[in-house]
């Protein structure tokens, strides 16, 4: 297991099964050797779709065909979620509906690279898991869809507000995790 942060927020102590390295992701995989695999790779691209769309591209280099990656923040929950700062999203959710249940939900933008995934990549397929409470997480393995969907640009997932995710969420192949699995 190998765990990549800017800034853990936890102690770390390596052990010959779990290791941490305190840095950034595009820092870890520049200085990882061409012949590293690994079987899983989870994304939690600092909420930003950028760094999430990076962080996909760069494990898809250190990956093979029986691999698996799991997106985290691909399904934002209010207009406020989507928001680049969890402090702004906060802020703004309590000031319009004080005292809501989950008032830190947080996903930032990282919905954009899950539609860049889905629009630009046909060699990838792909779910994105909802069990049903929480946080649905985009799970994708190498194999080329049949299939693309058609009608967006990059530029206009760029541009995409929370009101465009609600029109377009259906490409994200929402299922249960049952039917993921499977």
């Amino acid at each position: 297991k190998v765990a990549v942060d800017p800034k853990f927020r936890f102690k770390v102590k390596n052990t010959p099964h779990e290791t941490y390295h305190e840095i950034t992701s595009d820092a870890y995989f520049a200085g990882l050797g061409d012949d590293v695999r690994f079987d899983c790779v989870f994304i939690d691209g600092l909420h930003h779709w950028e760094q999430a769309l990076r962080d996909f591209d760069n494990a898809l280099q250190h990956t093979h065909r029986k691999s698996v990656i799991l997106i985290d923040d691909v399904y934002p929950c209010d207009e406020f979620s989507i928001l680049r700062s969890q402090e702004k999203a906060v802020a703004m959710r309590l000031l319009k509906t004080p005292g809501v249940r989950h008032a830190n939900a947080w996903h930032g933008d990282v919905f954009k690279a899950a539609f860049m995934i889905v629009y630009f990549y046909p060699d990838i397929s792909f779910v994105t898991i909802d069990a049903g409470f929480g946080n649905p997480q985009m799970l994708c393995w190498r194999k080329d869809r049949e299939k693309m969907p058609t009608g967006l640009t990059a530029e206009q997932i760029e541009r995409m507000d929370y009101a465009g995710f609600l029109r377009h969420k259906d490409v994200l192949n929402l299922r249960s995790e049952e039917e993921a699995l499977a």
